[in-house]
């Protein structure tokens, strides 16, 4: 489990809403930290 996208601070998980560019940002920043290109 990654944790590449944790859901809403209520604890929700909603997949079929749409999400702004700054949750995309955050998405985008996890991934390539998880993948090593950031430190």
């Amino acid at each position: 489990n990654l944790k590449l996208i944790n859901g809403y601070e209520d604890g929700s998980f909603k997949p079929r809403n749409l999400i702004t560019r700054a949750e995309a940002s955050v998405v985008f920043y996890n991934f390539m930290y998880v993948e090593g290109k950031i430190k």
